[in-house]
């Protein structure tokens, strides 16, 4: 039996740890609230553009709850709006230092990090980092995507052509971007192994048959192999499918076999035979003229696709240039002075459909924002009609 001064000692002492429990958890109630208020407190002031604002609330709801992982994501979210790349890094960093941090957390905080570190132009530690989330979550569809961008723009065809293969894999798409990858390797790998090359073109075109990529790599490994007749026919199917190709890409027809002569009739068959795209390959009809020495039937050929398509920048710049370099008809100058007053503007002729910016020439990946296959021809603009029919 207890003596009567040990039970209140007991009975005192059991009160002081229950009342010190309640007031815990009321401490953590009350700082847990705090916390919640200050995070959304911080998240209305992100919404209302006050950032400084946003900052003071999101940190003191950091120091309030370290377990409060939004809070995190947010303040790195602010901090790359401010353009605080080196502190989105740091809070990233921080946030993988945590013990057991959940799968789902690190995935995004690793995310988040390597593409900060891409921003930042530190392309060693984003890969890096890339590698690790991968390793660790090789299905994650979002991180392979931004890896394969991370690769295309450091030109590292073979890695980004293993990437692009686990993402089709994964998602069961993603086929046309893989040939257009296979077939920058096989860009590459022409100078020294042009056998290597025409596989990898061959492979990219049975991936996208449609795609006039792989046809214009299996028409440059067939020259190097000195195989002309297959070249033309490359050519052919590759002009078939994009003509915007034509004024550039189409001229190799010369290095395949064809004169000037040839080549021009061919283009101007070919401009009768799909009046929509009658321009680029038009434009390269008055190129092959030109290399054939025949500069005055290049510009009346430009100038008739002008009275047809006055907005047509491509003819309107080819013929400026060909009135500078010595024209054969003087009086031309005069009617086309507003072409030459515009020589040294550029012709930005093509639009990439996902972050619409312009560029003077076509190719398959816009050279914006890396998106494959989103270039096309951008609206014509509107010139002296005058001018141009004269």
């Amino acid at each position: 039996m207890f003596s009567d001064s040990t039970l209140v000692v007991l009975l005192a002492t059991t009160a002081v740890t229950a009342l010190l429990a309640l007031v815990l958890v009321l401490s953590r109630k009350q700082t847990t609230e705090d916390a919640s208020k200050a995070y959304l407190a911080g998240v209305r002031y992100v919404l209302s553009d006050e950032p400084d604002a946003a900052f003071a609330e999101l940190s003191r709801a950091a120091r309030m709850n370290t377990a409060t992982y939004d809070t995190y994501f947010a303040l790195a979210a602010l901090m790359r709006r401010k353009g605080e790349l080196a502190w989105a890094i740091r809070l990233a960093q921080n946030m993988l230092l945590k013990p057991a941090l959940p799968r789902d957390v690190r995935r995004r905080a690793q995310l988040e990090l390597a593409l900060d570190y891409r921003r930042s132009g530190m392309q060693d530690r984003a890969r890096d980092t890339f590698e690790t989330l991968l390793s660790e979550a090789p299905e994650d569809t979002e991180a392979l995507l931004a890896y394969r961008r991370l690769l295309e723009e450091a030109r590292d065809w073979s890695r980004a052509v293993e990437v692009q293969e686990r993402l089709v894999a994964t998602s069961g798409d993603g086929q046309g971007v893989l040939a257009h990858l296979l077939c920058e390797m096989a860009t590459v790998s022409r100078p020294t192994d042009a056998r290597a090359a025409r596989a990898l073109a061959d492979r990219a075109a049975a991936l996208d048959p449609q795609s006039a990529h792989p046809r214009v790599e299996q028409a440059r490994s067939a020259l190097a192999l000195g195989q002309r007749d297959a070249a033309q026919s490359a050519l052919r199917e590759a002009l078939e499918r994009e003509p915007e190709l034509a004024p550039v890409t189409g001229l190799l027809l010369l290095d395949a076999g064809l004169s000037p002569a040839e080549a021009a009739s061919w283009f101007a068959s070919e401009a009768e035979r799909k009046a929509r795209a009658a321009g680029p390959f038009t434009l390269a009809r008055a190129e092959a003229l030109v290399r054939g020495g025949k500069a005055a039937q290049a510009v009346e050929t430009l100038q008739a696709l002008l009275q047809r398509e006055p907005g047509f920048l491509e003819a309107r710049r080819a013929v400026g240039e060909l009135l500078l370099a010595g024209g054969p008809v003087e009086s031309l100058r005069d009617a086309y002075r507003d072409v030459l007053r515009t020589l040294g503007d550029p012709v930005l002729a093509f639009i990439c459909r996902a972050c619409q910016a312009k560029f003077p020439v076509f190719s398959f990946r816009c050279p914006g924002c890396g998106a494959w296959d989103h270039l096309g021809r951008a609206p014509s603009q509107e010139f002296d009609q005058a001018a141009a029919r004269a």
